[in-house]
């Protein structure tokens, strides 16, 4: 593995070009998942929003390793203007099953809500190769 650099409020990026994952990580017990969720025609997450990152934040400090989570537009957001409409959201998470997946989106209060459309999500396992934190870029715009 080559190691790139430590970088502040993030970890040391890794990149491997000799393999995209281990035999290891496929006989794991937790395996890597991504799921799309779409939202709900004519729904607003806004008066949810505070308790869904809440209860996204409760569940990581009890042990979810939950990676990376977003919210998904229908067209790209322009800085100053209104945000378009929600097209769903993406979480990467580790678990053990598609059902563990599937069981913590339905805790979700978007879920709950009726925001999100949880029988057309789609889940899936994946095998991340590598992920850069977003301040990696920010400090090289800088320069």
């Amino acid at each position: 593995m080559l190691k790139l650099q430590s970088f502040p409020r993030s970890r040391t990026v890794l990149l491997s070009t000799a393999r995209l994952f281990s035999h290891a990580s496929i006989n794991q017990k937790s395996v890597e998942w991504f799921a799309y969720i779409p939202e709900r025609p004519n729904t607003d997450r806004s008066a949810f929003r505070a308790k869904h990152l809440e209860n996204i934040h409760q569940a990581i400090l009890n042990g979810k390793k939950i990676t990376h989570g977003g919210a998904l537009f229908t067209e790209v957001p322009i800085p100053g203007e209104p945000l378009p409409a929600f097209a769903g959201s993406v979480v990467q998470m580790e678990a053990e099953s598609k059902e563990e997946v599937l069981k913590f989106l339905e805790q979700d209060v978007y879920n709950k809500m009726g925001v999100w459309d949880l029988k057309r999500a789609v889940i899936l396992p994946c095998a991340i190769a590598f992920s850069i934190p977003r301040d990696v870029f920010a400090a090289k715009e800088k320069k």
